[in-house]
């Protein structure tokens, strides 16, 4: 179920506000027209609730996950490619191939990357990153030292 409210707005441009109800079960897909998933949507006041008071079952990831998150990070296949939707002379864009890309960034159920979970990633590939160059500083400094 969703709520759609037309909203005037201070431009030109119309406005409308959607607001799910409930647990949605489908992701809404916008179109600038000539593509699937084209479009764009401006949203405001969005935030991720990132209080610990608002969730549960909390455990922190291991070094482990956070070379997964590296391994992952590195095979990223970033393509060009057009959306068949727009047809031949539709603008090449860049980005991923959802069945190429780790399960770890994809949406569940759908087609989709989730850019949140593909952010983590690449937080903690960062993470495992400066965790070698700390490791490699420390070796450096001891064969410095023997020296």
């Amino acid at each position: 179920v969703m709520c759609l409210q037309a909203v005037p707005a201070a431009s030109t441009a119309a406005s409308v506000h959607i607001r799910h109800v409930g647990t949605p079960s489908y992701e809404l897909v916008v179109s600038d027209g000539l593509t699937t998933g084209g479009g764009s949507v401006m949203a405001a006041s969005v935030s991720a609730h990132s209080r610990r008071a608002l969730k549960s079952d909390i455990s922190y990831l291991d070094e482990a996950a956070e070379r997964r998150a590296y391994d992952e990070v590195k095979a990223l296949r970033h393509a060009r490619f057009r959306y068949k939707a727009g047809g031949p002379n539709a603008p090449l864009v860049r980005g991923l191939i959802y069945e190429d890309a780790p399960k770890s960034i994809r949406s569940a159920p759908g087609k989709s990357i989730v850019m949140e979970n593909r952010l983590a990633n690449m937080e903690l590939a960062l993470k495992a990153a400066n965790r070698q160059i700390l490791i490699l500083e420390t070796k450096t400094a001891a064969m410095e030292k023997g020296r």
